[in-house]
């Protein structure tokens, strides 16, 4: 995602955020740079980026981590409808 246009710097140009969502069991901030004058780029983790089948292997791989010994029957978005 690109955010352009934003308040000005002080004796610069207009802010910019670049912000880069990855698919990932948890919301983290992975790094946060300014690589020019009042630009940003922002990178993430996070559920939100994943498509739905790729979200439920995760919630499945997170489940046996959590409960080792629990058995984890796999389930398919189309077992969810």
């Amino acid at each position: 995602m690109e955010y352009i246009g934003g308040e000005r710097c002080w004796n610069g140009p207009d802010r910019k955020t670049i912000v880069e969502l990855t698919c990932s069991d948890t919301n983290t901030v992975l790094s946060v740079q300014e690589p020019n004058k009042c630009e940003y780029h922002m990178e993430f983790t996070t559920p939100a980026a994943c498509s739905p089948e790729r979200l439920a292997q995760l919630e499945q791989e997170l489940a046996r981590l959590e409960n080792p010994n629990e058995v984890v029957v796999p389930l398919t978005t189309n077992d969810l409808l």
